[in-house]
């Protein structure tokens, strides 16, 4: 399939108008990664194998604490502790902190932050209709090798379909139904099996997916597919936090801890096939200091987390001491990959003090 060349990867017009003509030829093809590739900006890494996960409504607190205050020792969160000395952590204590920008502090606006790179989204509520910017499953779509397998979005909330960009290329998962071109999934027989799971069990709210369905079949398709860039959101510690429930709370906090291990070490098996991988970790939002609530009327539960692990990243630990933001996320991989920068209003910082 040959789509047309790209005149200039700067012009935000042009990236959108290639968008469109790929998300209207795409959907006819059998598998999404036999693309051609478009020319692409130089890459830091090669072949780059990019995962994101947020860990949805989780406070920075707990994650260097416990909830009730009490410091962790190293056998909780080992995965996120074993990142912290492996790469880099914003957000620990004595630092300036990492924040999504809001103003108001709820999951879908956050999620269209980290993803886009930019907090000029007009969007402030979880009921807005769709991005009007590129976001990073739109990019690695776009000027990722012809020969990887699509790019993918897979999350336990159903809404996260609206952040992952509205030319719908790639694939998402997104809750029990919803999402685009799942039927990728059917080429994997191990991601069909959870995918079918996921659409029988019950969940949560509306069409919510369990965590454990939802990473099985992430991590499902990052070992048979092994696509440029995943994206995973579990969503059961926001679950959990809304209703009270601590101890769901620390639980879904722990197998999310899991996950990230099973992802390290998938990870890990790429690179000794020689490609560059990079594992970034953050969180929507926080929490209000009475647990259960976040939102603008609880400035606190701005401040999130983030660690990053990989390919191009110093070991600094919690030497970060510039303050971030969830917008920093999408222009700090897009440098580090060489992928044209995105949108130019609102956008964030690259994080050049945690790259080599």
């Amino acid at each position: 399939m040959n789509l047309p060349p790209l005149p200039s990867l700067a012009r935000q017009t042009t990236r959108r108008q290639a968008l469109v003509v790929l998300a209207s030829t795409v959907v006819s093809c059998r598998h999404l990664g036999g693309i051609k590739s478009l020319a692409r900006s130089p890459s830091v890494l090669k072949d780059p194998l990019v995962v994101l996960i947020a860990i949805d409504g989780v406070r920075w607190q707990d994650v260097f604490g416990f909830s009730d205050g009490s410091p962790r020792t190293e056998n909780t969160l080992p995965e996120l502790r074993a990142m912290e000395k492996q790469g880099a952590v914003l957000g620990a204590p004595g630092s300036q902190g990492f924040y999504a920008t809001g103003p108001n502090f709820v999951s879908l606006p956050g999620y269209m932050e980290m993803l886009s790179g930019t907090s000029a989204l007009g969007c402030t509520e979880n009921d807005c209709l769709g991005m009007q910017t590129p976001t990073l499953l739109e990019d690695f779509q776009l000027y990722s090798p012809g020969n990887r397998p699509p790019s993918a979005v897979f999350s336990s909330w159903e809404k996260i379909e609206i952040a992952a960009g509205e030319t719908r290329v790639g694939l998402a998962s997104t809750g029990r139904f919803s999402g685009f071109n799942e039927e990728v999934l059917n080429g994997y027989p191990t991601c069909r099996m959870h995918l079918n799971k996921g659409r029988a069990e019950g969940g949560g709210h509306g069409s919510f997916r369990h965590d454990r369905i939802t990473s099985a079949l992430a991590l499902s398709y990052l070992q048979e597919a092994a696509p440029p860039f995943l994206f995973v959101s579990l969503g059961e510690t926001d679950e959990a936090a809304h209703k009270g429930d601590r101890v769901g709370y620390e639980r879904a906090l722990q197998a999310a801890d899991r996950f990230v291990g099973t992802v390290r070490r998938s990870l890990a098996q790429e690179r000794l096939r020689g490609r560059s991988t990079l594992l970034l970790v953050t969180s929507d939002h926080g929490r209000a200091e009475n647990f259960r609530d976040h939102g603008r009327r609880h400035p606190e539960s701005s401040q999130s987390f983030l660690f990053v692990e990989g390919s191009g990243v110093r070991a600094v630990g919690r030497n970060c001491r510039k303050r971030g933001q969830l917008r920093d996320i999408a222009p700090t991989v897009r440098a580090l990959c060489g992928l044209p920068p995105g949108a130019t209003k609102g956008q964030g910082r690259v994080l050049r003090e945690i790259m080599i």
